[in-house]
Formats: structure tokens, C-alpha cells, sequence
């Protein structure tokens, strides 16, 4: 698991072809937090430069309906990107969970081909 000064990692809940996205707490504020972090070790200047776009855009995106962005960091070769938890989860996670229900259900999803 990911060991950062700080912050305790408590579980992975996403990862895709770039990023891995771990929830964990700020230790000495007791605040929860949502860790985003590259999946290469040694990213592309490309990589790099995408995420630090990606988290100043966060961080103009201010307000309510936003989930704050409160640090980018250097992690090993690499960035990660702390923001806010408002104790979320993904919609995938809300489908395999609660099941998909359509119509008059409670979570209505069209797919268009």
C-alpha cells in the first residue's frame, strides 16, 4: 500500500490506466482525504505536466459542487494530487452494490448506442 508522511492510507477505491485513487485521513487534522496518484513510477514530462494542469484547474474550480484540491505533491518520481473527501463513492461501485434499475427505480442510466 502507499506510505505517505502524514497521511494513513486506508484503502484503494479506483485505479485506471493512469492514476490509482486511494481514501485515507490526514493524521494530525483527523480529516478525511482522497489521494490521486500517477500509475508509472518513472511518468513522461507529458504525465507530469497533465497532472499539475489537472490540479490547477481543481484549484480554480472553487465553490460549492466542487471538490477541493488541497495539495499537489511530489511522491517518489512522481506527482499525486490531494483532494477533499466528501465520503463519495464511484458510480461503478454504486451499480455492483445496489444493482441498475430503470424506469421507475431508484438510479436510471440510458445507453445509447
Amino acid at each position: 500500500m502507499l506510505g505517505l508522511n502524514g497521511i494513513a492510507v486506508m484503502e484503494k477505491i479506483h485505479e485506471t490506466g493512469n492514476s490509482i485513487v486511494y481514501r485515507g485521513v490526514r493524521n494530525q487534522e483527523n480529516q478525511p482525504v482522497i489521494i490521486k496518484l500517477l500509475r508509472e513510477q518513472q511518468p513522461t514530462t507529458a504525465q507530469l505536466n497533465r497532472y499539475k494542469q489537472e490540479y490547477e484547474i481543481a484549484q480554480m474550480l472553487e465553490g460549492s459542487g466542487f471538490v477541493s484540491a488541497y495539495s499537489l505533491e511530489k511522491y517518489q518520481n512522481s506527482l499525486l494530487i490531494i483532494f477533499e473527501d466528501f465520503g463519495g463513492i464511484s458510480l461503478s461501485t454504486l451499480i455492483k452494490k445496489e444493482g441498475l434499475f430503470c424506469g421507475g427505480g431508484r438510479l436510471f442510466l440510458e445507453y445509447c448506442r
